[in-house]
C-alpha cells in the first residue's frame, strides 16, 4: 500500500503538487481553508526565490524550459489555464 500524502494549501503550488502526486498514483488529500477553488492570482508570489544570482544564460535556459512545462501542465489538465 502506497503512503497517503497530505498537501495544505490549495494555491497554484499547492495544487500543482497535489495534481502531480496524483498522476503518479498517490493517494492525495489536499487541504485549504476555502472550501471553493481559487478564482484570482496567488496572494503571495514566488518571485523572490529566483531574485539574486542570476547568470543570464542559466537564467534564460530556466524561463525556456519553464515555458515549455508551462504548456505540458496546461496540456495534461486538458483546459485553459
Amino acid at each position: 500500500m502506497r503512503d497517503r500524502v497530505v498537501v495544505i494549501g490549495g494555491g497554484i503550488v499547492g495544487a500543482s503538487i497535489a495534481c502531480y502526486l496524483g498522476r503518479r498514483g498517490q493517494t492525495v488529500t489536499l487541504l485549504d481553508r476555502d472550501p471553493e477553488p481559487p478564482r484570482e492570482a496567488s496572494r503571495v508570489s514566488f518571485a523572490w526565490m529566483n531574485a539574486r544570482d542570476k547568470d543570464s544564460r542559466a537564467y534564460f535556459e530556466l524561463n525556456r524550459r519553464s515555458l515549455h512545462l508551462w504548456h505540458r501542465f496546461s496540456d495534461a489538465l486538458e483546459g485553459d489555464v
